[in-house]
């Protein structure tokens, strides 16, 4: 126990320099087996109250150890990835034992803590060293994930999912649930988890109810960017679309105070715009149209410039043959877009705004109640800039963007004099 402590104190710093020779002298391999005997020592234990001063020590050396563990990986990234291409198969098993231990304490507690047993009768010492053990451990594998070489393996190692969705959805200390939370974005960026990684059982699930209930603001991000970069992937498209809690989640978080938080929800909804022409249909109707009102509003007004282009980009996704009049008979629609197709601002949501129009225009015919709507809206975006903004420079795009609604301005004057 003196040398864990002492290690615990030695090793507690950033400096990866001497991480790395840490990890050369093999501190690593020695706090793996260290870790391993532990675990057998705890589950060969005779002592079954988990009161007693035998289990609190067990806790308390396997708290310094995984912490310790934790430590030395805050070595290189070249000396981590190393680390874990030669320790990673040995050292996880033992990381998610600790964990399973660690969730069934906090179960464990949370159970007497609903029933008439005092506080006194639950060890303090005992519940600061797990919750200790299961941040630590959490965080060696939010450190793994941070290698882009380890995050397939990584998803692929059994059992590995189940825990950190276990651990996200529970009770225990936040650093250990963000780590996982964290992780599980991590590893969702990689295109070759995100079809896995969205099938697993009840994982999305349990982003989308973080994402929604959550009282956590850094849970609510990592859950969103989780779902946003599983967005991404086509085959994932349809089965996420289909989720109302999940299209919510979206709706809710775009609107967040913080911008990282934003940025991931509209690019959620730019991904699954992208998508086929019968889940677009779905994604304009889910919740009276709340999708589009919401799009329409933070391409239009967000204060973040990210924000605004992804959301003209979902806007300009959906529309399609099956969804241009529903979209041009939205109250609000095509003024918005023609408004936002004349604001000066350096970013794309100008022009992706103008080219929606263009889109609409292929799809929307005279029979529909909304062709004058979007033929006035045409003209109001032309004659604003031919009034307000003709010297300035646009970009190349832009400028094509204008081109296109001019010639589309000169069919709408045809089809009004036939």
């Amino acid at each position: 126990m003196g040398a864990l402590s002492a290690a615990s104190t030695c090793f507690d710093h950033d400096l990866s320099e001497v991480h790395d020779e840490e990890v050369d002298a093999a501190a690593d391999v020695a706090l793996c087996k260290t870790l391993a005997l532990l675990l057998m020592k705890y589950h060969f234990s005779q002592d079954t109250d988990q009161k007693s001063a035998t289990t609190c020590e067990m806790w308390k050396e396997m708290g310094l150890t995984c912490r310790t563990i934790e430590m030395i990986y805050r070595c290189s990234d070249t000396k981590l990835s190393e680390s874990f291409h030669k320790r990673g198969s040995e050292l996880l098993p033992l990381l998610l034992t600790v964990i399973a231990h660690c969730l069934q304490r906090s179960h464990e507690e949370s159970r007497l803590a609903q029933t008439d047993v005092s506080v006194s009768d639950i060890s303090s010492d005992a519940t600061y060293y797990w919750s200790m053990a299961i941040k630590a451990s959490c965080m060696v594998i939010a450190r793994f994930a941070s290698d882009p070489t380890a995050l397939v393996p990584l998803a692929q190692h059994r059992g590995l999912l189940s825990t950190l969705k276990r651990v996200s959805i529970s009770t225990v200390v936040d650093d250990a649930r963000f780590s996982a939370l964290w992780t599980i974005s991590n590893l969702a960026y990689a295109a070759e988890n995100m079809v896995m990684i969205a099938c697993h059982p009840g994982l999305v699930d349990g982003l989308v109810n973080i994402a929604l209930d959550d009282s956590s603001f850094e849970a609510r991000n990592h859950a969103m960017k989780a779902i946003s970069n599983l967005a991404w992937m086509p085959e994932n498209k349809i089965p996420l679309s289909e989720r109302p809690r999940l299209l919510d989640s979206m709706v809710a978080l775009i609107g967040s105070s913080v911008n990282k938080t934003r940025r991931h929800a509209a690019k959620a909804l730019r991904f699954l715009s992208d998508t086929t022409a019968q889940e677009k249909v779905r994604l304009c109707q889910h919740g009276e149209s709340i999708i589009l009102s919401t799009l329409l509003k933070r391409a239009s007004s967000d204060a973040d410039r990210s924000v605004r282009e992804c959301a003209a980009t979902a806007i300009s996704n959906l529309v399609c043959e099956e969804t241009a009049e529903l979209m041009g008979r939205f109250p609000g629609l095509l003024q918005t877009l023609s408004k936002i197709a004349v604001m000066t601002e350096r970013g794309n949501a100008p022009t992706i705004a103008g080219e929606t129009l263009c889109s609409l225009c292929e799809h929307i015919t005279q029979d529909m109640q909304c062709y004058q709507d979007l033929s006035n809206s045409v003209d109001s975006v032309l004659s604003s800039n031919e009034d307000e903004h003709a010297g300035n420079n646009f970009s190349t795009r832009r400028q094509n963007m204008l081109l296109k609604l001019g010639q589309l301005q000169k069919n709408f004057g045809n089809l009004g004099e036939g």
